[in-house]
């Protein structure tokens, strides 16, 4: 993957949301939201990028784990820090890979994330 990256003045890198697409060679853009959605990253028919948010999510200290939804896209399914879980759970009231991501995560990440990808899309959640 050949991501552009800049340096944030937190002193973190910030990684921009598009990368070199690994079979025509121009830029692919997409969105950290399409890590928490079973339809992100074209279905998972697209260059999927779900990696490369939970390594962003692991250096600032969660723990998180990801999962290929069969024919779909892989998405991060566990998300932790401290001992709290911050993805629905049963009950809750949002199904994790349906409901939009910043419905549900705390700010704090919701933060992290726009800072590390920033948002290049007038297009609603995938």
């Amino acid at each position: 993957m050949d991501q552009k990256s800049a340096q944030l003045p937190t002193g973190r890198v910030n990684a921009m949301v598009y990368a070199k697409c690994i079979n025509c060679g121009h830029k692919y853009h997409w969105e950290w939201i399409e890590a928490f959605s079973k339809f992100g990253f074209k279905d998972g028919d697209g260059q999927v990028e779900t990696h490369t948010i939970a390594y962003v999510l692991e250096e600032a200290g969660y723990e998180v784990e990801t999962w290929k939804w069969f024919v779909h896209n892989e998405l991060i399914i566990y998300l932790s820090k401290g001992g709290v879980e911050f993805l629905p759970t049963l009950g809750s009231g949002y199904l994790l890979g349906y409901d939009h991501p910043r419905k549900f995560l705390p700010t704090e990440i919701i933060e992290l994330l726009d800072e590390a990808f920033p948002t290049t899309s007038v297009y609603p959640f995938p």
